[in-house]
This record gives structure tokens, sequence and C-alpha cells, in this order.
């Protein structure tokens, strides 16, 4: 059994951005950024779930390469996906992870796990009021209580964005919901268009360890 988990949904066939997950950023593909930051926490396994199109063979190849685990489902039913991840590694508690966010905080992911491990909250958010930047997000659940709630699912959006229902029904739960001590959500810290991916890169030559900067400090350099 995996106490707890960093789920990984990625794919290779962005519209936007196709091949997104291998794109140049700085000195590493755009990926290695957030799985690098999550293989640092040692208490914690990562698991790269995406789809069993040959389209994404690649991302299965990546895994074996990081020495991650790997787990290729249903492509348009991505909650399911993150069902099977949960059921085939025996996951006790995981964080939904999204590829195309390089700035992974290891400390929010940790408290957000401390958090759900007290048994007092459903799950953990700092999505339900958006205070942090747009690509520094914390969803943490337990896997049971997922598992039982999945089957509540009734909106095709429900089994796409697989957190969706969640927010929608969250008068229902009990949340723990972190908080920022202001309203920093309208920089964006995600890798979406070849524009972002321009303006990243330019940004990465002009300040050094980009990605293991404070919060505070990413705040500053975005807002220029």
């Amino acid at each position: 059994m995996i106490d707890r988990g960093y789920i990984v949904l990625a794919r290779l066939d962005s519209h936007r951005l196709p091949n997104k997950a291998f794109k140049k950023f700085g000195d590493k593909k755009l990926i290695d950024w957030s799985i690098d930051s999550l293989m640092q926490d040692n208490s914690a396994k990562v698991i790269l779930a995406t789809t069993n199109r040959p389209v994404d063979d690649l991302l299965e190849k990546y895994a074996l390469e990081k020495g991650i685990y790997c787990y290729r489902g249903d492509e348009k039913n991505v909650a399911k996906r993150l069902l099977d991840t949960i059921k085939i590694y025996k996951i006790k508690y995981f964080a939904r992870i999204n590829a195309d966010s390089p700035f992974i905080r290891i400390d929010l992911l940790q408290e957000g796990f401390d958090k759900i491990k007290t048994g007092l909250y459903d799950f953990v958010t700092n999505l339900v009021e958006r205070t942090f930047p747009y690509g520094i997000s914390v969803e943490i659940f337990s896997s049971s209580f997922f598992i039982k709630e999945y089957s509540n699912f009734n909106d095709p959006e429900h089994f796409e964005h697989v957190t969706k229902y969640f927010y929608e029904h969250s008068d229902s739960f009990n949340i723990f919901s972190i908080k920022y001590h202001e309203n920093s959500h309208h920089i964006r810290l995600v890798v979406d268009t070849v524009e972002d991916l321009k303006y990243f890169n330019k940004l990465y030559l002009q300040h050094e360890n980009l990605n293991l900067k404070k919060i505070e400090e990413l705040i500053n350099i975005f807002r220029k």
C-alpha cells in the first residue's frame, strides 16, 4: 500500500501546445519541473497517469526512465483513470497534480497531506477561494472518500475535470481551505500555450533557480 501518492495527469496531444510535456523549459523538459520537485518528497510516491493510446507511449517510457510508477487508462474519462490508479497502487491519500504546472510547492502539498491525515476533512484544497497564483494548486483526498463519491458523478464534466463535482457540492463536504495572505490568482504560473513557454524561458534566463523561489519571490517576478 502507498500511504501518500502524487498522481500526475498528463497526455501528449494538447490542442494548444502538442507534445507540451517534452517541450524545453530552461535546461530540461517541462514535465521534469513538476516530477523532479515531487520526487524530492521521500514520504510519497509519484505516479504518472496517462492514456492507453499510442500517442502517449513516450510518457510511459519517460516514467520508466525516471523510476516512477505509471498507469495508463481511459482517454476521455480522466476521473476513471485516476480512480483506477488509486485502486491498482492501493494509495491511501493522494494529491492530484497537473504536469503543465512547473512551480510545484512541496511545502504546501505536505501541509495538505498532514491536514487530510487528521481525519477531520473530506478533502484539502486551495481552490475554494482562489488566492494563490494560477498553477500553484493543492487538491488532496483520502482515496476512500474519492472512491465513495465517484459513484455520484453524473455530468460528463465530472469525468473530464476530475474534481469539479467536489466544488459543485462543496456545501456538503468538510473542506480544509489553504489560503494565501493576498489574492494573487491573477498571476499565471502554468504553461498552456507557445506564448507561455516563450515567456517562462525568457524569465528563466533572467532569474537563477526560478523553480526554487519562494511564492512571494515568484509573485514579485511575475508582477513585473
